[in-house]
């Protein structure tokens, strides 16, 4: 395992988000998607970004299903998930209110059933996909430094977080946080100009955007 800055997806400049996939029917089926995945592949595209709240895990599942027809395809590829959204309608409380959790058990079921989603062993880059105010930082680092040490992902990182947010986290760990994922077009340019590229250059977290 390559923690240090700059090797990791160090020759990978594209990475292919999964959020769509059940916008594409016709690669639904196992065989179809184990083929697709199997192309991009050898086009030298071999990073996949999941989350648990695409379609509500099913695109992790018809992925792992296409993984399963296709075993050899695991050790030629990387897989990038997130959690830590609870949309509305998964509320469980009275208020049926989506908001964002990155409680320290909460987090250590969701790798847990990414990995069965997707069928993996181990996951490459698991990420906290927002910011939780309510966050316990040093709890939340001992979660993930122990899914490292057993082996179920291999890199931590963080998604939409702000400089002093990621920093919380970081000052709980000695595991590098290697990416920030966050939003970037012409409409949303912001984070060039206000200072989150600049504090994401100095700590050294490679952009995902």
């Amino acid at each position: 395992m390559s923690t240090e800055y700059g090797t990791w997806l160090r020759d990978t400049p594209l990475i292919l988000g999964m959020m769509r996939l059940l916008d594409h029917p016709q690669l639904l089926r196992a065989q179809t998607l184990a083929g697709w995945i199997s192309h991009q592949v050898d086009q030298g595209l071999d990073v996949f970004d999941h989350a648990d709240i695409y379609g509500d895990g099913a695109c992790e599942r018809h992925f792992g299903k296409a993984l399963a027809t296709a075993p050899g395809l695991k050790q030629k590829i990387r897989v990038i998930t997130k959690a830590g959204i609870v949309p509305g309608h998964l509320d469980n409380s009275r208020w049926q209110t989506k908001h964002y959790r990155a409680e320290a058990d909460y987090l250590r079921q969701a790798i847990d059933g990414a990995l069965q989603r997707l069928q993996l062993e181990q996951i490459d880059t698991f990420l906290i996909h927002r910011p939780d105010p309510l966050m316990d930082a040093g709890a939340v680092a001992r979660v993930l430094e122990q899914a490292v040490a057993n082996g179920k992902i291999s890199h931590i990182g963080v998604s939409n977080f702000l400089p002093d947010q990621w920093r919380r986290l970081q000052q709980h760990t000695s595991l590098p946080l290697v990416c920030n994922q966050s939003e970037l077009s012409l409409a949303r340019a912001d984070a060039l100009f206000n200072g989150q590229h600049d504090a994401m250059l100095c700590d050294r977290l490679r952009w995902l955007a």
